[in-house]
C-alpha cells in the first residue's frame, strides 16, 4: 500500500503542476516554482484539428513543425465559471476571485476531480496518437490519410504506414527499480515488491514514478517522433 500511496501522491502533484502547464516552448512552468499562474492564464486552451497541424511555411530545421504539432495534443483546461486557465494556480486565483469551484475539462468533457481529469487526459492523448498513426483509406477516392498526410498511391501509403509503425515500436516505456533496469512491467512490479522500492518509468530522457505520466510521456514522444520524421521528408 505504501508504494501505491506514493504513486498516487506523485500523480496528483504532477497533474497539478508541470503536465498541465501550457507555457510556451522553451519556457519553464512559472507556477511550478514561483506559485504564480502561467503566462497564458487565464486563457482558453483548445485542441486544434489534427489535419491543420502543419504550417506550409514551417522550416523543419528549426524544429517549429514539431512545436506547432505538439499544440494539437489534448490538453487539460481549468474552468472557473466562464473563464479558463491553463494551470492549477491560475485556476485557484480565478476561483478565489469569483468564489466558484474549479472544473477540469478534457476533450470538452468536464470533471470535478482533477485526478479523474488527468486519467482522461492520458487516455484521450493515447487515443489521439493512435488515430493519428493509423492509416485511413477513403473507399470512394482510394486516398489514404496517415500522420496528417494524404496520398492516392497505395505503395506510398504502405511506406508511410510502415514508417509510422516502426517509429511507434522503437519508442518504448522501460522501467528502473533501484539499480536494475528492465522492459517488462511484470518484472518491474516483482522487483519493486521484492526490494521495497518504487518503479521509475522511463521514456527517452523523461523519468517519473507515476505510471500515468509515463503513459503521457510515451504518447507525446511517439507523436513528436512521427511529426519530425515526416517534416524532414517534406
Amino acid at each position: 500500500m505504501r508504494l501505491i500511496e506514493r504513486l498516487s501522491l506523485t500523480c496528483a502533484i504532477v497533474a497539478m503542476l508541470g503536465f498541465v502547464c501550457s507555457a510556451q516552448e522553451g519556457e519553464s512552468c512559472p507556477h511550478a516554482t514561483g506559485g504564480k499562474p502561467c503566462a497564458g492564464c487565464p486563457m482558453a486552451t483548445t485542441t486544434v484539428a489534427a489535419d491543420a497541424q502543419q504550417d506550409e511555411t514551417c522550416d523543419e530545421t528549426s524544429g517549429c513543425c514539431a512545436a506547432k504539432a505538439m499544440e494539437n495534443l489534448p490538453k487539460l483546461v481549468f474552468k472557473v465559471g466562464d473563464e479558463s486557465a491553463c494551470c492549477q494556480n491560475g485556476a485557484e486565483a480565478l476561483a478565489k476571485k469569483h468564489n466558484k469551484p474549479i472544473h477540469y475539462v478534457v476533450a470538452e468533457k468536464s470533471y470535478d476531480d482533477h485526478k479523474k481529469a488527468y486519467v482522461a487526459l492520458v487516455e484521450t492523448t493515447e487515443q489521439f496518437v493512435h488515430d493519428y498513426a493509423t492509416p485511413k483509406t477513403c473507399e470512394a477516392s482510394g486516398t489514404t490519410s496517415i500522420a496528417g498526410h494524404s496520398c492516392g498511391c497505395p505503395v506510398q501509403a504502405g511506406e508511410y504506414s510502415t514508417a509510422t509503425k516502426s517509429i511507434m515500436e522503437k519508442i518504448q516505456l522501460t522501467y528502473v527499480v533501484g539499480d536494475e533496469k528492465c522492459e517488462c512491467p511484470k518484472q518491474a512490479a516483482s522487483l519493486a515488491s521484492a526490494n521495497s522500492k518504487e518503479i521509475v518509468y522511463v521514456v527517452g530522457d523523461e523519468k517519473t514514478s507515476c505510471e500515468y505520466t509515463a503513459r503521457l510521456n510515451l504518447a507525446h514522444a511517439r507523436y513528436k517522433a512521427i511529426v519530425e520524421h515526416f517534416a524532414a521528408k517534406n
